[in-house]
């Protein structure tokens, strides 16, 4: 009898709070619906770090290229001024507002010819104004490096490079584009510097792969160094020449043809955004 009594009583106990809790939760959905809380959605966000440097949200463009034919725009019968010119064209398009460029590049130039280009006086005052640097530098230097043929190679009527003298002096070369990416980042810190990578034009001659070794190390080289600075970055243009190389080469070759730099534009665009 007794433990019927306590059944009856623990069972009273449980209705009672299960009572308490409704009346409670009800009390609370009353009050929220009287008196709602701002909601989350549609306050104003917490403030967030944007980026200062996003130079395609001036209202003017201004380009700066310098370097080597490359920049120049050597081989592109089109009249656009190689990926340059195209680079122009193409953000001009797709943002709808006035790009402008200088381009101070030179045929022929090595990277000694740049160094000296841009210890001048006047360099700060053409160099400062630059939302976008481009640059193309060190393809002459190991050109120039590997035109005289290897021993063995002198002996066929293939011209093969020397990729051995490269070899060697690939250490010094990259020493300087080092001073030259140094350089440029001084005289203005706050441009988006965009150095154009190199490809290997001679990959048909190239039967061991000895340049295209040393080019994608020198494009490793050239990242690497890239990295010390912030608003710096090496465009890859590598596998744009890898295939059918021929068909986005100028008659010499060696220097793009219209093709070649359009697609190396584009490549330059998309880092830029």
């Amino acid at each position: 009898m007794k433990s019927t009594k306590m059944l009856w009583r623990i069972t009273g106990i449980i209705a009672l709070l299960s009572t308490l809790l409704f009346l409670g939760g009800f009390i609370y959905a009353v009050q929220d619906i009287i008196n709602p809380k701002p909601s989350d959605q549609g306050a104003t966000p917490l403030p967030t770090q944007q980026s200062n440097n996003n130079v395609l949200n001036k209202n003017q463009i201004h380009i700066v290229a310098l370097g080597d034919s490359l920049s120049k725009g050597t081989g592109d019968l089109s009249g656009d001024g190689g990926y340059v010119g195209k680079v122009k064209n193409k953000l001009k398009a797709q943002l709808n507002k006035e790009v402008f460029v200088r381009n101070d590049a030179v045929n022929g130039y090595r990277e000694d010819d740049l160094l000296n280009y841009l210890n001048g006086a006047s360099i700060p005052t053409t160099l400062q104004p630059a939302d976008i640097i481009l640059l193309t530098i060190g393809a002459n230097d190991l050109n120039q490096v590997a035109a005289n043929p290897a021993d063995d190679a002198k002996k066929t009527d293939v011209p093969v490079k020397n990729y051995s003298d490269i070899r060697k002096n690939l250490p010094l070369a990259e020493e300087k584009l080092a001073k030259i990416f140094a350089k440029i980042a001084v005289i203005n810190p706050t441009a988006r510097i965009v150095y154009v990578g190199l490809y290997q034009p001679y990959i048909d001659t190239d039967a061991k792969k000895d340049g295209a070794a040393l080019v994608q190390e020198w494009n490793m080289k050239a990242s690497s160094i890239a990295n010390n600075y912030p608003n710096m970055v090496v465009v890859p243009t590598y596998d744009l020449f890898q295939f059918e190389n021929k068909r986005y080469l100028y008659i010499d070759e060696f220097h793009p043809n219209q093709l070649g730099y359009d697609r190396i534009a584009d490549r330059v665009v998309q880092a830029l955004q």
